[in-house]
C-alpha cells in the first residue's frame, strides 16, 4: 500500500493532503494525531477517543488530538506512517489496541539511537493507556520532556501507566 503526502496539497488551513493508492484525503495537523488503523470494533475506537478526551480528576489535564478515522487506512502498516510524517510524534488504534482490555494506544516518536551527543534519532514506540495519554501529548508538544524520558517509564510490559 502506498501512501503519499503532498505538503503542497492543502484543502484546509493546517492540513496536508495525503494520497493513499488513488484515494486523497486530509490530515489535520492542528493537535498530535491519533490514527485509526483497525476497523474491526467501533466500539473500542470510540472508548478510546472518549477516554483520551476526559479531563484527569485532580488537575483538568487533557490530550490534544485530531481524530483520524479514515478506512483507507484500515491495515497500514506503522513504517509507512513514519515516511509520511517524518520527525513527528503521532499515535496509533491498531489491532492491539481494540483487543487489549485496557485500551492501549501506540505512541511513536524519535528517540537518540544511543548515549552519545552525536547519536542520530530513530523511530521508537511505547504503549500509553488513554487516561494517561495526555502525558506524553502534552509534554512532548511543548518540549517539556523528551521521547527517552517516557520509554524509561513504561512498566514491563512496555505500557506507560503514569511517570514516576
Amino acid at each position: 500500500m502506498a501512501i503519499r503526502a503532498d505538503a503542497d496539497y492543502r484543502k484546509g488551513d493546517g492540513d496536508m493532503g495525503v494520497q493513499l493508492g488513488s484515494r486523497n484525503f486530509d490530515l489535520p495537523l492542528e493537535d498530535s494525531l491519533l490514527i485509526r488503523l483497525d476497523f474491526t470494533d467501533d466500539e473500542a475506537w470510540r472508548a478510546v477517543c472518549q477516554a483520551v478526551q476526559k479531563p484527569t480528576p485532580d488537575d483538568g489535564f487533557v490530550g490534544f488530538f485530531d481524530f483520524v478515522d479514515e478506512r483507507a487506512l484500515d491495515g497500514t502498516d506503522v513504517d509507512e506512517l513514519i515516511a509520511l510524517l517524518p520527525d513527528e510524534t503521532f499515535y496509533v488504534a491498531d489491532s492491539r489496541t481494540t483487543s487489549d482490555p485496557e485500551l492501549s494506544i501506540l505512541v511513536v516518536g524519535y528517540a537518540a539511537e544511543d548515549d552519545s551527543e552525536e547519536a542520530a534519532l530513530v523511530p521508537s514506540s511505547f504503549r500509553v493507556i488513554p487516561s494517561a495519554a495526555w502525558m506524553p501529548e502534552n509534554n512532548l508538544r511543548i518540549g517539556n520532556m523528551d521521547f527517552e524520558e517516557f520509554l524509561d517509564s513504561v512498566d514491563e510490559d512496555g505500557v506507560l501507566r503514569g511517570v514516576d
